[in-house]
């Protein structure tokens, strides 16, 4: 399965970290590809030029993961739109990705490499 990952970054200081975190636990788990949009080239002109790159990768996948504080993103809002309108699966939050995608590895994260602000809120069940 090829999976899209969305959520907030304008304004979020370590969105670089928490889609990484995400992107790990999900290639670890197995059986996905996943799509990360934080990981892109800086200095693109316009905020517009991002989001096309983004709609692309989303239209690649077969679907979307709703990150936390997504409801805050307008960009994650029209990503999970075109989700919806181009009828892929969605998946808010990684614990319901895990529960179908691997289940096995529900309780085998680790958070290794985070900022440790990250870490105490994850292991919180804050994300």
């Amino acid at each position: 399965m090829i999976l899209y990952l969305s959520g907030p970054i304008t304004g979020v200081k370590d969105y670089k970290a928490r889609f990484k975190h995400a992107q790990v636990t999900l290639t670890r788990a197995g059986r996905q590809t996943v799509l990360n949009p934080a990981v892109m080239p800086e200095g693109l002109k316009e905020y517009d030029d991002y989001l096309r790159i983004d709609l692309a990768m989303l239209e690649a996948a077969d679907g979307i993961v709703m990150l936390p504080g997504w409801k805050k993103s307008n960009g994650a809002k029209m990503e999970l739109r075109a989700a919806l309108k181009a009828r892929k699966r969605v998946f808010f939050g990684l614990k319901s990705v895990m529960q179908e995608v691997a289940p096995e590895a529900m309780y085998d994260v680790t958070y290794t490499g985070l900022p440790a602000n990250l870490r105490l809120r994850m292991a919180h069940g804050e994300y």
